[in-house]
């Protein structure tokens, strides 16, 4: 199935792209599928197929969610945000 990721912050920047779409039936395979098809991303962002601890990631805008286990649907948009905060 497909889920889609939107980019804010750093991560559009190193990406180069609002939107990345991937095949994923869990939260840790849409992981590796984002590091692989985008690699500016493996390693400043995904590490070991798990989100470095400077990003977080919203399901569908209504939680955050980090459980590599964790199913995903057709429908699911994960949005990567940097953690990072400042004024």
């Amino acid at each position: 199935m497909t889920v889609v990721f939107e980019l804010f912050g750093p991560a559009r920047l190193r990406a180069g792209h609002a939107e990345i779409t991937v095949s994923a039936c869990t939260l840790g395979e849409a992981l590796r599928q984002l590091a692989t098809t985008c690699p500016p991303l493996a390693g400043p962002v995904i590490q070991d197929g798990r989100l470095s601890r400077h990003y977080r990631l919203s399901l569908n805008g209504r939680s955050f969610v980090s459980d590599p286990d964790l199913e995903l649907d057709r429908s699911d948009r994960l949005i990567l945000l940097s953690a990072e905060a400042g004024g």
